[in-house]
């Protein structure tokens, strides 16, 4: 009987030990980012934490001259299964935007929110955040002010502006990273110079031919550097390639090297080409152009804390989709090996990163492996610039 109650004892310690802990390990990891984001900042930290679980992620408020910073435990569980050195940016970013509150003194409040989104960018940028996290975090992160959503377009522009004037105080220190970052601003300045971004209505003009089975309208377009014709489609009032650019510039390659699959599944592309090689009048499209498409099907796979699937785009954009995009598993070639033909299709994003000395780029990943673990879906990669040669689609200007 002794030896019953000793047992029970033990196992009500146990219960109370382990079930009692993760509010407040949670509470402690949120706690040692907040210091983290006042170090960066160099404020002191004057904020008290408290959990609500009735708000979405993170509310900052003053009350009797204190600063208080609620976040739902929820939201925020995440934290708790991260493995050593791994960061969940979006968390961050939305901690640090509430932060930024404490120290916005413009009356309007749809501005003291969009200083807010800069003042988190910036954060990031010093954390040695690549800028596609900011530009994630804004996915998922709604805000209202003066009764109505704001702009996420608006809002990435000035989160954007906090993450390059953050970052613009680090310089580049391999030689190899300031090649890269100055071929690329090269060569957007060119495109610039060209026109390359701007509308150029007297290249060709799109009548619409058919429709997808949601409505899209489907065109052609015929490229005038080899008269090829490609299936267009308009999505989210934007012209998209419905099928892979097939141009065959020098550096190229086909899937496997054999030219058949070059006809199915497009060419391969390192992304220094990839970045110009659109026809007029079309460009590689941009992180929040391909975040514009994906939106408009329910988004992309985010693990945490929206915990979005990205299998609704997935369906919705793959070939044979409603949408009559026909995104194919096109595979890639990853450090001069050939893989994922007919189970992943990587896409390029004009867009790239810097992470202390190495350089990445930004892919969009269509993953059709049949993982009876995980639907099939759609989400951002990071590739190394050098190490791949992906295919392209194009948007027009």
């Amino acid at each position: 009987m002794n030896n019953l109650i000793i047992a029970f004892v033990l196992l009500f310690t146990y219960t109370i030990n382990v079930y009692g802990q993760p509010s407040a390990i949670l509470e402690s990891k949120v706690s040692s980012i907040l210091n983290e984001i006042m170090t960066i900042k160099g404020i002191n930290n004057n904020i008290v934490l408290r959990e609500n679980p009735d708000i979405q992620f993170a509310e900052a408020e003053v009350s009797m001259g204190t600063n208080y910073l609620y976040y739902n435990p929820d939201a925020f569980g995440g934290l708790l299964y991260l493995e050593e050195g791994e960061r969940e940016w979006s968390l961050i970013f939305i901690l640090a935007h509430e932060v930024g509150h404490f120290f916005q003194e413009d009356n309007d409040e749809k501005l003291n929110e969009l200083n807010a989104d800069k003042f988190a960018g910036s954060v990031l940028c010093a954390m040695k955040a690549p800028i596609n996290e900011v530009e994630i975090a804004i996915t998922i992160h709604d805000l209202k002010a003066n009764g109505s959503y704001v702009s996420k377009s608006t809002r990435r522009i000035y989160a954007r502006k906090g993450w390059e004037g953050g970052c613009s105080i680090e310089k580049v220190t391999s030689n190899k990273a300031r090649e890269l970052e100055d071929f690329f601003e090269t060569i957007n300045k060119e495109l610039e110079e060209k026109d390359y971004y701007k509308k150029d209505k007297s290249i060709q003009k799109i009548v619409v031919k058919s429709y997808s089975s949601d409505g899209n309208p489907l065109s052609t377009y015929t490229d005038s550097r080899d008269n090829r014709t490609y299936n267009i489609v308009k999505i989210a009032n934007k012209w998209w390639f419905a099928e892979e650019l097939k141009f065959d510039s020098p550096n190229s390659k086909c899937p496997y090297d054999l030219e058949k699959y070059c006809g199915q599944f497009g060419r391969y592309y390192q992304f220094e080409d990839a970045l110009q090689m659109c026809p007029r009048g079309w460009h590689l499209p941009k992180f929040g152009e391909w975040v514009e498409l994906l939106d408009h099907y329910g988004g992309y796979f985010l693990s945490t804390p929206a915990r979005l699937d990205g299998s609704n785009a997935y369906n919705k954009l793959i070939i044979g989709g409603e949408s009559g995009f026909n995104a194919k598993l096109t595979g890639r070639v990853n450090s001069g090996y050939h893989n994922h033909l007919k189970v992943r299709g990587s896409y390029w994003v004009n867009q790239f990163s810097q992470n202390g000395e190495s350089f990445s780029v930004s892919g969009i990943m269509f993953d059709g492996r049949d993982d009876p673990r995980d639907p099939k879906r759609v989400f951002l990669q990071n590739y190394l610039v050098e190490d791949h040669y992906m295919p392209c689609r194009c948007i027009e200007n």
